[in-house]
């Protein structure tokens, strides 16, 4: 990554500072480059623009997250309802004897 130093910027590797300008030209042709989705080995379809991957990805079924319950897990966003009902250790539970609802590890 490039470090800014005020108007300049140094190279990461041998500290020189230089200055860089924006080819908006050339910007605008790589991001309407069509690309697959970064989950595509995963078996998403998804094929747009580069631009609107960003977007894509917060919504992507096969992308990893974290589990929502914070056991430490990432899993493909379509799998997430199945995991925190079935097999997440920090689901809620209730025992069977007192009724008392806590989590699967604590009960």
């Amino acid at each position: 990554k490039l470090k800014k130093s005020s108007s300049k910027f140094k190279c990461p590797n041998c500290r020189q500072n230089f200055r860089y300008f924006k080819d908006i030209k050339t910007n605008r042709e790589i991001q309407s480059l069509k690309i697959y989705c970064t989950n595509h080995n995963d078996g998403c379809l998804w094929e747009d623009v580069l631009q609107k991957v960003e977007e894509h990805i917060k919504t992507c079924p096969y992308q990893l997250i974290q589990c929502e319950k914070k056991c430490e897990v990432k899993i493909q966003r379509q799998l997430m309802q199945a995991h925190l009902t079935i097999e997440c250790p920090n689901r809620n539970f209730m025992c069977i004897h007192c009724k008392e609802i806590g989590t699967w590890v604590f009960i």
